[in-house]
């Protein structure tokens, strides 16, 4: 947070937070599988781990469509998942795909 305007940081923030969750929330309603990655995840060693986890999830998908079975809820995936909840307020979101879409 930085040190001078924190009222307006603090807003700006907490309006990104709301609108990332109301983004998120209307693609998964719309049937979108969601892959939620944070900088932090992209950072040195960890850059390999969080792609590997990332193909991993994406071939299970792709597998679970080809059966043509459709989930009633989609699939989400937040990189990285750390202990009390605490990430980096940077992230990248993949583009999502619907989970009836072919993989490819």
């Amino acid at each position: 947070m930085p040190k001078s305007n924190i009222a307006f940081w603090m807003e700006k923030w907490s309006k990104n937070v709301k609108r990332d969750h109301r983004n998120e929330k209307a693609w998964s309603d719309a049937g979108w599988n969601l892959i939620i990655v944070w900088q932090c995840a992209l950072n040195g060693v960890k850059a390999g781990h969080t792609l590997e986890r990332i193909c991993s999830k994406i071939e299970l998908w792709a597998a679970e469509c080809a059966t043509g079975k459709t989930r009633r809820v989609p699939h989400r995936l937040d990189l990285p998942l750390q202990a009390g909840g605490n990430r980096s307020r940077c992230r990248n979101i993949i583009k999502p795909r619907r989970s009836h879409e072919s993989p490819l």
